[in-house]
């Protein structure tokens, strides 16, 4: 029997920034091996005659934004490399390519913005390799510093999120099916809540978030919602019994052109702090307060 805890966490940071954790500890669902065997793929040898099976735990956030207003967009962010010369060269939002030598020492490299227009097109997983990330934008709002739209990126946790391995048709498949992608984004519509449906133990699937956006509806300066999954991918050791020491998925929400500059600049020191609330601790006997 198996008996996990989970954790979840918010910190918001004097940046603006706001990050969103879970912790998983607690016991295993473990099994009995027979004599010596020894067992690796599906389940994993913990401890003699012991194994605990392979297993994922997926959890979503369901992200309601109102960035200046609820006519937002979403943008996806990857890193692309510049191709010796102009060949295959995006120039966007660059000025038009006109050195024949483009990149000489084979280094140059840019972030390419694609912007969502359909629920069809905000089906996404993450990818470390392209750094991708993705931005919520309110287009009809300006950074009076930059020009520029005022957005939240979300932030994916790299190393922490895998993939929902599940054969077309099967169960997983057809009642988690939201679980197939890290990343939707749909128009707000206040009787869609719960990604899997409002009964997942009790249909046959074909409910959620895939049946939502199967509507395709505009995601271009609508009110949207965006779904993010975070997917832990569980392969036992022996140091994960009996108590499974805390392992982590998180995701980050960072500020980008919201602010015209950083806004924790002007963050007093800790000791000034620490220094304000010991002359209150030491004043507040005998001081009286005054009505305006």
């Amino acid at each position: 029997i198996g008996n996990y805890d989970f954790a979840f966490y918010w910190y918001f940071y004097q940046d603006g920034s706001i990050e969103s954790e879970v912790r998983l500890t607690g016991c295993n669902a473990t099994g009995l091996l027979s004599g010596d065997d020894r067992e690796t793929g599906y389940s994993e040898t913990i401890g003699p005659g012991h194994k605990s099976m392979l297993h994922q735990h997926v959890f979503n956030c369901r992200l309601d934004f109102t960035i200046d207003g609820e006519t937002n967009t979403v943008r996806e962010v990857n890193l692309n490399d510049v191709p010796y010369g102009p060949d295959g060269y995006n120039p966007t939002p660059h000025a038009e390519v006109t050195d024949q030598n483009l990149n000489p020492h084979g280094n140059a490299a840019y972030v390419e913005r694609t912007r969502f227009e359909r629920e069809s097109d905000a089906q996404r997983m993450t990818d470390t390799h392209a750094g991708r990330y993705w931005e919520v934008v309110n287009e009809d709002v300006t950074n009076d510093a930059t020009g520029e739209p005022v957005g939240y990126r979300l932030m994916p946790k790299a190393g922490t999120n895998t993939a929902f391995p599940m054969q077309p048709g099967s169960s997983n498949a057809k009642r988690a099916g939201f679980a197939t992608k890290h990343l939707w984004v749909s128009q707000y519509d206040d009787g869609e809540r719960y990604p899997a449906g409002d009964y997942p133990n009790q249909h046959p699937g074909g409910v959620g978030l895939p049946a939502w956006t199967d509507a395709d509806r505009s995601i271009v300066n609508e009110d949207l919602v965006v779904w993010y999954n975070m997917c832990q991918t569980h392969v036992s050791v022996p140091e994960d019994w009996p108590i499974l020491p805390a392992k982590m998925v998180s995701f980050k929400l960072e500020p980008a052109h919201f602010f015209d500059e950083n806004p924790a600049i002007d963050v007093p020191p800790e000791h000034a702090i620490k220094d304000i609330d010991k002359w209150k601790t030491e004043n507040q006997e005998g001081m009286e307060l005054e009505d305006d």
